[in-house]
């Protein structure tokens, strides 16, 4: 038996108070004569036998009566282990996993049902006494909170799936930091009643850190679905990032299989604009499968988005069958030319033979901040020197604008355009060689290369040089090499910026004369400029660029029908950003096409929900339990629900307080003493 309040037994210390009146007894005696105390005598010892049991059984009664009035404020209970160490009252936190994977069918219906009728079932059977607490994946400021029986059963009425997503470990540590803070600042707690309500997916259910919890223990209740197996939208990109009107594009969709079978003549559908197709595919067991289609933009309105969706057919789980996109075909790309002394013509006649390019071209004196804010893609061809002023600038544009691409001059001076590399994350130029200059590979594996070939080709006719400009080592990206292992063209690890280790000039090299200049120059264009992505995962870290306007100071809202909501907002530069990463209302949103505003239409953007619970394999129960044990959590026992909640008695251990029987025993000696002091004669 273990106290809540053991510091009430002091008082026993009074149990000494009638024991000393009883062995002290201050009454005066009065002596009388009699003629004779013959018959007195006998009358008086029989008496005095008589008051003594009375006095013993009144000294009993009162002494027990303290001592068990005592002891119930001490609110004793039987602890639920013999190293429980203290006491109080029970607090039974109840985590209800709402994340999307628990709309699977289970026997008597979705996961997610079967879960809170099981919540009801615990928040009814445990004593009066307990303390509910009640979480989900939401966790909004209204679960950080102690609540009545009634409250709980309410809000678990209320509780829907959910897009956050949230590790175990992350509901655990919450939870057991809620009960610290409550036992050592609200009321004593003598046991945590942690129960976890979930699938208990893989990608959720990971343990890092250690922990030393002896007050807790826990009651992981698996739900199990009847047809285990998903297939998801994985992802879908486009192969040529320009998508260009009135000309043909390619739409790549990546499809998964989460199921040990493999699926045949699965249904897909996809939707761009007023393009509607669908096709079907095989999809092996365990993996993805990649296809494509092949479409021509047919919008002709400039500055506009294109808004589109891809759709699967599962009978299973439903949140990332639908995966939605949005676009803006581009009508130009602005390119910039800065030219320095040893500039070759040959850069402006790559961009001539496409229309899709605006040229413009200034010398390196004669840059400007106006200039360059107008431009996509800035290619520095034959500079020598940059100053301090223009490197900053440029850096600014990379990282916010556009790409540049790095020509240097004959005479590179290593002190001033060293300067500009090392801002771009480029490596800087130490000397020159001419040993081993002949190109010798290409890296086709990188992204920058593989939509340029089909396959690895045979015998491709490479360029050499005459001179290179030797780099430091950089971490930067090698995307060519030569003989003698050094980088010919490097890109910096934000593929924002590409330096050509040697200058264009005949005498240099002729790498002009070949078809790997244009086709380098013109793909380095295409991955250029504000790259907006295709869709923003819902809670995820992804930020969407929006150029500023005239009306920056006004805040951006999205707008899906009747459902209005503002983003997080940062501005760098002449560039906005919003993410959906941090938000109280990130559980309101739901996939799909929102219009974008700043005081007037700005565009579409698309939301999609985390596919990080498409995976639906889930851990057995007797893992999860010797994980747990692992890092230090005790007292564990698991359950699994295959067949339904209602066939399963589910029992939880409480500790048993005794405090309201010593409170009716103390009841019963005080009515006892009474009794005595009234009714026995002496």
């Amino acid at each position: 038996m273990s106290f809540v309040y053991p510091e009430f037994l002091w008082g026993l210390l009074l149990l000494t108070v009638p024991i000393i009146l009883h062995l002290y007894n201050f009454r005066k005696y009065k002596i009388l004569y009699f003629s004779s105390l013959q018959f007195i005598k006998k009358v008086d010892q029989e008496s005095r036998k008589t008051r003594n049991i009375k006095h013993i059984l009144v000294l009993i009664s009162r002494c027990l009566f303290m001592t068990f009035l005592i002891v119930a404020f001490a609110q004793p209970f039987i602890p639920l282990s013999l190293k429980g160490e203290k006491g109080g009252k029970t607090l039974v936190a109840i985590y209800l996993d709402n994340s999307f994977s628990m709309g699977q069918k289970g026997a008597e219906g979705e996961l997610l049902s079967e879960a809170k009728e099981t919540a009801k079932r615990i928040v009814l059977e445990s004593s009066n006494e307990s303390r509910i607490l009640l979480t989900t994946n939401d966790l909004d400021g209204s679960q950080q909170r102690i609540i009545s029986k009634a409250e709980a059963i309410d809000r678990l009425d209320k509780i829907q799936l959910s897009p956050i997503v949230k590790n175990l470990e992350e509901q655990l540590t919450w939870i057991r930091n809620f009960a610290f803070k409550y036992d050592r600042e609200e009321e004593k707690l003598s046991n945590v009643q942690t129960i976890l309500l979930s699938d208990f997916q893989k990608v959720t259910t990971k343990f890092k850190n250690k922990v030393n919890d002896s007050l807790s223990s826990y009651f992981p209740i698996q739900f199990i679905p009847q047809n285990p197996g998903n297939l998801s939208i994985d992802s879908i990109w486009f192969t040529n990032p320009n998508i260009r009107l009135l000309e043909s594009n390619e739409l790549n969709i990546r499809l998964r299989n989460y199921s040990s079978d493999a699926v045949k003549n699965v249904e897909i559908h996809v939707e761009i604009g007023n393009i509607n197709r669908d096709f079907f595919v095989d999809i092996p067991p365990n993996q993805s499968t990649t296809t494509q289609i092949t479409y021509t933009e047919q919008s002709s309105k400039a500055n506009s988005d294109k808004t589109g969706l891809v759709s699967v057919l599962d009978k299973q789980m439903f949140f990332d069958d639908v995966l939605y996109f949005s676009y803006r075909p581009k009508t130009n790309c602005q390119v910039l030319i800065i030219n320095g002394p040893d500039a070759v013509t040959n850069v402006k006649q790559v961009f001539e033979q496409d229309l899709f390019y605006a040229i413009r071209e200034v010398s390196s004196e004669s840059l400007t901040m106006d200039v360059l804010n107008e431009s996509s893609f800035v290619v520095i061809n034959g500079v020598n020197t940059i100053t301090n002023a223009t490197a900053n600038d440029l850096k600014d544009f990379s990282q916010q604008r556009g790409s540049v691409f790095v020509f240097p001059g004959k005479q590179a001076d290593q002190g001033g355009l060293n300067g500009l590399l090392s801002k771009l994350g480029l490596p800087s130029i130490l000397g020159t060689t001419k040993d081993g200059t002949k190109i010798k590979s290409l890296v086709y594996e990188d992204p920058f290369f593989q939509p340029m070939f089909d396959r690895k080709p045979q015998n491709l006719n490479l360029p050499s040089l005459t001179l290179q400009f030797q780099g430091n080592g950089s971490t930067a990206i090698a995307l060519m090499k030569a003989q003698n292992g050094k980088n010919i063209l490097s890109a910096a690890l934000d593929r924002k910026s590409y330096l050509f280790h040697s200058n264009l000039q005949a005498e240099f090299s002729n790498f002009t004369n070949n078809a790997l200049f244009s086709a380098i120059l013109l793909r380095s264009g295409e991955l250029s400029g504000i790259n907006k992505p295709l869709f923003i995962t819902i809670g995820g870290s992804d930020k969407y660029p929006i150029e500023k306007t005239n009306n920056s100071d006004q805040p951006y809202k999205l707008k899906k029908d009747n459902f209005e909501f503002v983003p997080l907002r940062q501005s760098i530069g002449f560039i906005d950003y919003i993410s959906f990463e941090k938000s109280d209302l990130i559980q309101s949103l739901q996939a799909g096409q929102y219009q974008l505003f700043n005081e007037n239409l700005t565009g579409n953007i698309s939301l999609n929900y985390n596919r990080f619970e498409s995976d639906i394999s889930t851990v057995k129960l007797e893992d999860l339990e010797l994980a747990m044990i692992d890092k230090g959590y005790k007292n564990i026992q698991t359950l699994a629900l295959k067949d339904g909640q209602s066939k399963v008695k589910i029992d939880l251990n409480e500790p048993a307080s005794l405090w309201k029987w010593f409170i009716l025993l103390a009841v019963l000696f005080f009515v006892t003493e009474m009794a005595l002091i009234k009714f026995l004669k002496n």
